[in-house]
């Protein structure tokens, strides 16, 4: 069980960032790794990707929707980097495209919190990917980790 002060620690991570570092699966079955931006709609327990069917990872996501999102803190340059915060979360994703009814409540909470993000939406070649993370695995700094469903890491 994680401490409370832990577990706040992890969802402060994820609600203070909006970058990560993308793990999906090439069709051969090696990792392939970028960077993306997500939204998070707490309400449903899903984080969420608007990302370009061009992309490398929007294929390989539509092909197999195992994920790996890791959200860390910055690094400043100073003291030790294993004693950053990170957060790995593992899951599924499913697609949302413009068709389907769900398209514009994605929208409105990935622009709640990315609103730069909005000239995006003129662009017809991208996708919402929903993300339910099954598993989170929280490290606080050197022995301070954890393992916690989304569920529980949202409260």
């Amino acid at each position: 069980m994680i401490p409370e002060e832990s577990r706040h620690q992890a969802l402060d991570l994820l609600q203070s960032q909006r970058w990560g570092g993308l793990s999906t699966l090439d069709e051969d079955g090696a990792p392939n790794a970028s960077m993306v931006a997500y939204g998070i709609d707490v309400e449903r327990s899903e984080i969420l990707f608007y990302l370009s069917q061009r992309s490398t990872h929007t294929t390989n996501m539509l092909r197999d929707p195992r994920i790996a999102l890791v959200i860390g803190d910055a690094d400043e340059g100073a003291g030790d980097p294993q004693m950053l915060a990170r957060l790995g979360l593992q899951g599924a994703v499913t697609a949302v495209g413009r068709p389907d009814p769900d398209f514009e409540r994605c929208k409105s909470v990935y622009l709640g919190r990315l609103p730069t993000a909005g000239q995006l939406f003129a662009l017809g070649d991208f996708l919402f990917f929903r993300f339910r993370p099954e598993k989170c695995r929280f490290v606080g700094g050197f022995g301070r980790a954890f393992t916690l469903s989304f569920e529980e890491l949202l409260g």
